[in-house]
């Protein structure tokens, strides 16, 4: 164990600047373990078999309900993406558990540790002996003796089989009540989410868990300090002040109304316990305070290493930035590397953080989407607040200015990154297209700041001045004559002439026209992408079956069948097609194939962030990442692509009105309903475009022929030429 300290301390030991500097974002390792590998279906064939012999037969099937259900749920988040392995903070969690569990070497061997890239501060047992923790939690953590007890408590929750008896419960309870738990909640929130557990076996995994806690070497000197935390578990890693002119330059200078006389306070008493994922910590805080009392003298905050565990605590605290982003939680993103930034340290990996908050502040603020992304500071606590009120009481076209300020100077100190570039180009795009299309908007000399509203008493009673009203026109003075910032405007300016006599082109009878034929030769022969590579990332397929009132859980089985058998027929008309694909899917990975789970981890965020900007074309925050992806298989086009079936009872009005035809609608009164859904998305990934969407809704049974021909016709469009 001590050996494993040693190299994990080595491998990451870099002064702190150099690891602010050349940060990259964390990735899973070495092999695949078996958690990764195995089929959900093995893995539950496997539970089955462990169920004692002597169990009676009604909870033997709600045992094996819930093995069934949890395998492959549980098997779905292992396969999202977002769980990392032999990374190392999952290595540092692996030997806190061995610290933890050193008197108990067999327990140990039932037990794997896995990071989770989530900014929740959480954690989170299951009936497999998994145990996940999430980076949030890391990086909140004080010291490695909290992160000691949290794993005594969801092995607790893993002993005492906590999860199959809520399950069972919870059935016996839907059994007697057509509003049981299992139909009002997600199966993942169901069988994953602390917030099902309730108080006592909350308290009852404390006070065990605190049992387990005392059993190893570590000092229960600071556990109620734990308590707090998680009581507001989303609050940031610092309540550290924001000042605005962490955003001015020397001649954007800002005025008072954009800034808070105070903030609300941040304490956990001001926070309410609706926050947190876990119940009642006032009296689980109070619990363990009064049995934490004796604290021998052997007892260590740190066992593994005190040096690593902030080395990876600051991992964790630079990953929330990112985590941040792919959430649109934009405040926090800021925020939290602003904190960082404030440390000292030079970082262009948390600049470009910032950068990519304030670009999706102002894509959404334009496209009048302000409500997926901002939060109104009323509703915040803490310094963070300041941030809010900022944020939100610059007008669309000063936030707009002010973000291109920002990313400007950024690009200028490192010219050759091409996603500062884009972010850039597209922060100038939209400023021209929807604020200011000529620069004479602008000053190109500088007031004296001393008689400017920036200078003046910060007071709210401050007269207004003009400076109020136009300071942002001062935003580009030394701009106004860098070459490089006016080919910038130009190309935006005539990118916004192009855009717009397209779209009057396409308003005028001609234009309508030829759209008019253009829709009616694609609806009769479809696309012509003229593509002859692509890449299918997980293909996707999902069967439902509401006429079924035993054995729905077989429907997971069935799933998983279906979903391989589309994967074969991907395979059989893409030959047919000579379309050369590559088949990513999460859930056909051999031991060695890390690398193309690392790949499609970053797509699915990719994917899912363009999802969130279907309304403007912007690029994803992770968009460098999946440029390399797309250089290493040689193609910039990748499809999503699945089915969904659906099975259910006839309505009996509707089929009773077709009794007028002999025997259809007895037929139909007798036979179920079939519906399916066939998707395809393509995009080109480099470009963020997305090519091609196929919706095929098919009102019949997901017959072979069907759907070999909704993927025969997809590939036909993709690669024939126009």
């Amino acid at each position: 164990m001590r050996f494993i300290a040693l190299v994990l301390i080595t491998s990451i030991w870099l002064p702190s600047v150099l690891l602010a500097q050349s940060y990259k974002p964390l990735e899973s390792k070495g092999h695949l373990p078996s958690d990764f590998t195995l089929a959900p279906s093995t893995k539950y064939e496997n539970l089955v078999d462990g169920i004692s012999s002597m169990a009676r037969k009604r909870g033997r099937a709600i045992e094996e309900q819930f093995y069934l259900k949890s395998s492959f749920v549980i098997d779905e988040l292992l396969k999202s993406g977002k769980v990392l392995f032999n990374d190392p903070l999952t290595a540092y969690v692996n030997e806190v558990g061995d610290s933890l569990l050193i008197a108990d070497p067999k327990l140990r061997e039932e037990l794997r540790f896995y990071v989770v890239r989530s900014a929740s501060a959480n954690a989170f047992a299951t009936h497999e002996g998994i145990i996940f923790v999430n980076l949030g939690l890391l990086a909140r953590l004080e010291n490695e003796a909290q992160l000691a007890f949290v794993l005594a408590h969801e092995i607790i929750h893993y002993k005492e089989s906590h999860a199959l008896n809520l399950f069972a419960n919870a059935t016996s309870h839907e059994h007697n009540s057509k509003k049981g738990l299992l139909r009002t909640q997600s199966l993942e929130k169901e069988l994953l989410s602390k917030q099902q557990f309730s108080r006592d076996l909350e308290m009852d995994a404390d006070r065990r868990g605190f049992e387990l806690f005392s059993t190893s070497n570590y000092s229960s000197a600071n556990l109620t300090s734990l308590f707090d935390m998680l009581s507001i578990n989303n609050r940031p890693i610092e309540n550290l002040t924001f000042k605005g002119s962490f955003f001015e330059t020397d001649y954007l200078k800002f005025p008072n109304r954009l800034f808070l006389n105070s903030s609300n306070p941040a304490d956990a008493a001001a926070l309410k316990v609706r926050n947190s994922t876990h119940p009642d910590i006032t009296l689980r805080k109070k619990a363990i305070k009064n049995i934490a009392t004796d604290n021998p003298h052997y007892k260590k905050t740190f066992l593994v290493a005190s040096s690593l565990f902030y080395k990876l605590r600051e991992k964790a605290r630079y990953e929330l930035s990112y985590l941040y982003l792919n959430d649109n939680n934009y405040y926090s993103a800021i925020y939290n590397s602003y904190v960082l930034l404030n440390q000292g340290k030079k970082s262009i990996y948390l600049e470009k953080c910032i950068a990519k908050a304030l670009q999706g502040f102002v894509y959404f603020r334009n496209a009048k989407k302000t409500n997926k992304v901002e939060i109104h500071h009323n509703y915040v606590r803490g310094e963070i607040q300041e941030l809010h009120y900022f944020v939100n009481k610059l007008k669309n076209d000063e936030l707009n200015v002010m973000a291109l300020s920002y990313v400007w100077e950024l690009y200028k100190k490192h010219p050759n990154d091409d996603e500062l570039k884009n972010i850039t180009l597209g922060l100038f795009q939209q400023m021209v297209n929807s604020h200011y299309d000529k620069l004479d908007a602008f000053y190109r000399k500088s007031p004296s700041f001393e008689t400017s509203m920036a200078a003046t008493d910060m007071s709210a009673k401050s007269p207004k001045t003009n400076r109020d009203k136009d300071f942002i026109r001062y935003a580009f003075v030394k701009y106004l004559k860098d070459p490089e910032f006016l080919n910038f405007f130009k190309s935006s300016k005539k990118q916004k002439h192009i855009q717009r006599q397209k779209a009057e082109f396409a308003k005028s009878k001609h234009g309508q026209s030829i759209q008019k034929n253009r829709n009616r030769r694609i609806e009769e022969e479809g696309q012509a992408l003229g593509i002859d590579k692509i890449v299918v990332v997980n293909p996707h397929y999902l069967k439902f079956d509401k006429t079924r009132r035993k054995g729905k859980q077989k429907l997971f089985i069935e799933s998983e069948e279906a979903r391989q058998n589309f994967r074969k027929k991907i395979w059989k008309h893409s030959r047919m097609l000579d379309l050369q694909t590559s088949i990513l899917d999460i859930k056909n990975l051999k031991s060695n194939d890390t690398q193309k789970y690392n790949d499609i981890s970053i797509l699915n965020e990719w994917f899912d962030q363009q999802l969130d900007f279907d309304q403007f074309n912007m690029p994803s925050f992770n968009q460098d990442r999946v440029n390399q992806i797309a250089k290493k298989y040689n193609t910039d086009y990748f499809v999503w692509m699945g089915v969904v079936n659906k099975k259910e009872k006839r309505n009996f009005l509707n089929s009773l009105s077709e009794f007028y035809m002999p025997y259809n609608g007895l037929y139909n009164l007798l036979t179920p309903a079939y519906e399916s859904l066939f998707f395809a998305v393509v995009y080109d990934v480099k470009n963020y475009e997305l090519k091609m969407v196929k919706m095929e809704f098919i009102k019949q049974k997901d017959h072979s022929s069907i759907i070999n021909a909704h993927i025969y016709d997809t590939f036909l469009q993709i690669k024939k030429k126009k």
